[in-house]
């Protein structure tokens, strides 16, 4: 197998995307969904072909919506994507413990929960890696 080198300029734009990840675990988690849901709108005029693709699929999977109704939850599917962008370079843990505070859950419940699940990965993670 061909050992790859990273540092060539055809692989620019992936350094300059992991590094606007990295960039933006760094905000609060609301800005991070006001800005990937402004990249969301931003990506889908400019994806043309994939927004016709997610109109096919999303109206056969809901033959009973409307064509515009179908439409705004392409939109959405949009604004999801340019979130996930974001919530893809943070640590599973901070992701759940932030929704968890979103959804209303009382802090030290949110915190705890959290704590609980970093230590259930940490012991985990021996046992996963001895099956692979």
């Amino acid at each position: 197998m061909k050992k790859q080198n990273f540092y060539q300029p055809k692989f620019i734009p992936t350094w300059l995307l992991i590094g606007f990840m990295k960039l933006g675990t760094k905000l609060p988690f609301s800005a991070q969904v006001f800005l990937g849901t402004g990249i969301g709108r931003l990506l889908y005029p400019l994806l043309s072909r994939f927004r016709k693709i997610a109109f096919i699929n999303i109206a056969h999977c809901f033959p009973d919506k409307s064509s515009i109704e179908v439409e705004s939850l392409v939109r959405q599917n949009f604004e999801a994507i340019g979130i996930s962008l974001f919530e893809t370079a943070m640590p599973p843990m901070v992701t759940a413990g932030a929704l968890a505070s979103i959804a209303g859950l009382k802090a030290g419940l949110s915190s705890t929960m959290t704590a609980y699940g970093i230590l259930l990965a940490f012991v985990s993670l021996p046992f996963i890696y001895g099956l692979l």
